[in-house]
């Protein structure tokens, strides 16, 4: 081999045998640069305790701050970290295990029969990317059924970030008790997913999340079935919008009143649009101050964020915030209860909502629309001990403020310029005529 050949093998192997001490250096930075895990904000603060370099694998410790209204939750994990590339294109993996503080140490020991409670396994990959796969030990003990988990994270070096858990079931039960009921809660099927974008000062403008339970029970006191939360958020240009969902397939609730007994299906969307994304934007960077100064307190948080508040309430007031309920729908026997709603301001007018605050109220328009099965409002009434008076509700329907449709009661209201209507009627004849039918 000539002398260039000799001199290129000494720079390949001299490369090779620094790499796994660079990848350590790369690693440490990399850890150090964590401040707030993805899509979480000031809420979830992580930070690197220590880090002890090797040459192909090194230690770390890490806390990770979970930020509350009411107390700052600190839990505390240990590193190992293999600097070795691999095969799948990572060039570095994590294993990352919960070191529970002494003072409840034995307890979770003992909770979870000597196993490690959680662990997260991360791969890192040349391209800025990480994929982690964590667990969640099982638990039985006297009172305390849980399956385990199974979490999942993924991000990506572009901000994008997925999460995932699942856990197949979990029950509690108070061991001390026999009373009905004091029967066990069981929740079997639980899922959570989100993924978003995150953005400058680690928020997650672009974002969803939903929260499955496939059932949910507490012994004869009911049964829910296909439960789930979910939350989707947008920001386009300096306007953002945030949409809330709740769904529920069936509930078998005994102590529900009869009428609403044999619930098929109840849906719920409720939505925030035409927001000013600067004030939110300042409004959250308040209240991660606020939160790294350990500010706890409930009166002491609305206290520092009242300023805040109060100097970007024309940003938020200019650019006519609306809320809307689209929709409410309780699937029943007898039909469908269905409920619209929204309100809005125009845009405009931020300097009046601090000038003049009452003159908002011109300024605002609503509108909305009701759906009730007759025999279902009539069973509801009688029921809560308020006597249904078919008489008093033919009244309303002959007045034309209440419309029946193959036994469903609608009306419709609108209320715009200072004025309310109901079924395109004044509201000023209703007013009277539900004052005449009251009971004196």
């Amino acid at each position: 081999m000539g002398k260039l050949g000799v001199a290129i093998a000494v720079v390949v192997v001299g490369g090779l045998a620094a790499t796994p001490y660079v990848t350590g250096v790369l690693i440490e930075h990399k850890l150090s640069g964590i401040k707030a895990l993805p899509g979480m904000g000031g809420g979830a603060v992580w930070s690197v305790d220590s880090f002890q370099r090797g040459y192909l694998t090194s230690t770390a410790t890490s806390s990770l701050t979970l930020n509350t209204d009411d107390e700052h939750l600190v839990i505390h994990f240990k590193q190992e970290i293999s600097q070795v590339p691999s095969w799948d294109g990572s060039y570095a993996t994590i294993r990352s295990v919960w070191v529970p503080d002494a003072d409840v140490k034995p307890k979770i020991d003992k909770l979870f029969n000597g196993k490690e409670p959680v662990v997260f396994n991360t791969a890192l990959t040349v391209f800025g990317d990480s994929h982690t796969q964590g667990t969640i030990a099982p638990v039985s003990v006297e009172g305390v059924n849980f399956s385990g988990g199974k979490i999942t994270i993924d991000t990506a070096r572009s901000g994008h970030f997925d999460y995932g858990m699942a856990i197949d079931h979990f029950s509690v039960q108070n061991p001390e008790s026999t009373a009905p009921s004091d029967a066990p809660v069981v929740l079997k099927g639980i899922q959570l997913i989100a993924d978003g974008q995150m953005g400058a000062h680690n928020i997650a403008w672009d974002s969803q999340a939903a929260l499955k339970i496939a059932s949910a029970s507490k012994g004869t006191e009911g049964d829910l079935q296909g439960f789930s939360l979910s939350m989707n958020s947008k920001r386009t240009d300096d306007d953002y919008a945030l949409t809330m969902g709740f769904d529920l397939d069936k509930a078998d609730l005994p102590d529900m009143p009869i009428a609403m007994r044999d619930m098929s299906h109840f849906h719920y969307r409720f939505s925030l649009s035409r927001l000013d994304a600067p004030a939110i934007e300042k409004l959250y960077l308040q209240m991660q101050q606020v939160q790294k100064q350990g500010v706890t307190d409930t009166t002491q948080l609305a206290q520092a964020m009242t300023a805040t508040m109060i100097s970007e309430l024309p940003a938020l007031l200019n650019r006519g915030p609306k809320f809307e309920v689209n929709p409410v729908r309780i699937t029943l026997p007898a039909g469908d209860v269905v409920l619209n709603f929204s309100a809005e301001l125009p845009p405009g007018h931020g300097a009046e909502g601090l000038s003049n605050p009452t003159g908002l109220l011109d300024l605002l328009s609503m509108n909305g629309d009701f759906t009730v099965p007759r025999a279902a409002l009539i069973a509801a009434l009688n029921e809560s001990g308020q006597a249904a008076d078919d008489a008093q509700l033919d009244t309303l329907i002959q007045q034309g403020y209440v419309s029946l449709d193959n036994g469903l009661l609608k009306t419709k209201f609108v209320y715009k310029d200072g004025h309310l209507s109901i079924n395109d009627k004044p509201s000023d004849n209703l007013l009277g005529i539900l004052g005449a039918m009251a009971p004196r």
